[in-house]
């Protein structure tokens, strides 16, 4: 891949905002499995679980029965998910 099509570098270049779904997963995955970039399973993982919204429901257990994640990526993936939702949570607090 070039440099720019990169998910860690087209967020430096562009931003998260700039950047699907698949790409700002990819970047928590850090890396793919034997036969699969980590582009590839970050479309499986959200294409498995329902996609974003599923994401931000699953459980560590569930998402380690995916075959790619191990435990530290199911941790980060959570951990991520509930910072999201911490945060949308105070938003909407604020805005009332």
């Amino acid at each position: 891949m070039e440099q720019e099509e990169l998910p860690r570098e087209r967020l430096i270049l562009f931003g998260a905002g700039a950047l699907a779904a698949r790409e700002l997963l990819a970047i928590l995955l850090r890396t793919g499995i034997k036969g699969k970039g980590v582009l590839e399973l970050a479309d499986e993982v959200l294409e498995k679980i329902g996609g974003l919204e599923g994401l931000g429901k699953m459980e560590p257990e569930t998402i380690l029965e995916i075959r790619g994640i191990g435990r530290d990526k199911a941790i980060t993936i959570c951990a991520a998910m509930e910072l999201g939702r911490r945060l949308s949570e105070r938003k909407v607090r604020k805005s009332y």
